[in-house]
């Protein structure tokens, strides 16, 4: 089979129209995998590799590819005022959560010496989220809090008595997608696990040992589909 001819079921296997790919072209960057809605019998998964075939990413992805790599700009933010505002640096930084900040903090040896107690201070209304979420969500809940860490989550919800979380157990087709998909595309696995955190996704694929380096784009590609599941 062609590069030009993949689809996403190969009991249904045909060729993409050149106004298909004019679709793809033409909405791709704007709307993403969700332009499967304006190509009737194409899943999001067969219409984002017939992108990648194309050359066309999404304004999301672009912006994903971005945040793997911090510019001269952002790590001068990050020098100049995380020893004084901690993760909270991270409201000058709208591309990066308080996790990325801390790590790359971390990586460049800056301390945060100054930044303000009230910052580190659980409210009554952390608290109220964090008894919420953490037993269904375990420490991927502090993507809603915006300035504090998952580690920063974990421990508090240890210091006030929440239980360790009792996630839904992840299915065999669900860990399939992680291992066939993370070494690619990380934590844009979350496209084909909608009903997984980002956060949920890197710790289940440490914990099975699977590896975040890219495999080649074509072996990406032409990786079996065992699931027509749009």
């Amino acid at each position: 089979m062609s590069e030009s001819n993949y689809v996403e079921n190969p009991k249904q296997r045909r060729q993409w129209t050149e106004e298909e790919d004019e679709i793809c072209r033409k909405y791709y960057p704007s709307e993403g995998s969700s332009i499967n809605k304006r190509l009737h019998g194409r899943t999001r998964q067969a219409c984002r590799l017939r992108a990648r075939f194309l050359g066309i990413s999404s304004n999301k992805e672009v912006r994903y590819m971005r945040s793997n790599s911090w510019t001269p700009e952002e790590i001068e933010i990050l020098k100049k005022y995380y020893p004084e505002e901690g993760a909270r640096v991270v409201k000058r930084l709208p591309n990066r959560t308080a996790t990325n900040c801390t790590s790359k903090a971390s990586e460049l040896k800056i301390r945060s010496t100054g930044a303000k107690k009230e910052y580190a201070r659980w409210t009554k209304e952390d608290n109220e989220i964090l008894r919420k979420y953490y037993p269904i969500e375990g420490e991927a809940c502090f993507t809603r809090f915006p300035y504090r860490t998952y580690r920063a989550c974990q421990a508090h919800a240890r210091k006030i008595g929440l239980a360790k979380p009792h996630m839904l157990p992840w299915t065999e087709e669900e860990e399939r997608i992680l291992r066939e998909n993370y070494p690619v595309m990380r934590t844009r696995i979350t496209e084909l696990l909608p009903h997984r955190s980002k956060a949920a996704c890197t710790l289940r694929a440490s914990q099975k040992k699977i590896s975040s380096r890219n495999k080649s784009k074509r072996e990406y590609l032409f990786a079996p589909q065992r699931s027509s599941c749009s």
